[in-house]
């Protein structure tokens, strides 16, 4: 969860049709929606697991860290596609 996710909520919550990817948050109703909130340097929390570099990676949770990180790192990366893109496109207009 993030931010982001507050106008997509919003148009969902008020029955606003929108294009979900003309936006760089999700609907936080939504089924398949990312259950933790990321920050922008990598750190995650899932509600179990609050995860900086500074955490001990163990061999319990080595798979599940290095998971998480490559999808904040995957999210991260989308975003920051998408937001040039957006911004491409109004600097074109």
């Amino acid at each position: 969860m993030d931010t982001a996710d507050i106008t997509p909520t919003l148009l969902n919550m008020f029955g606003i049709k929108y294009d979900s990817r003309n936006y760089v948050g999700q609907d936080v109703f939504y089924e398949d929606r990312d259950d933790f909130v990321y920050f922008t340097h990598g750190l995650f929390y899932d509600g179990d697991l609050f995860y900086d570099s500074g955490n001990k990676v163990t061999d319990e949770n080595r798979e599940y860290i290095n998971n998480m990180i490559l999808k904040v790192n995957g999210i991260m990366e989308r975003n920051k596609k998408l937001t040039v893109m957006l911004t491409e496109e109004e600097m074109t207009k």
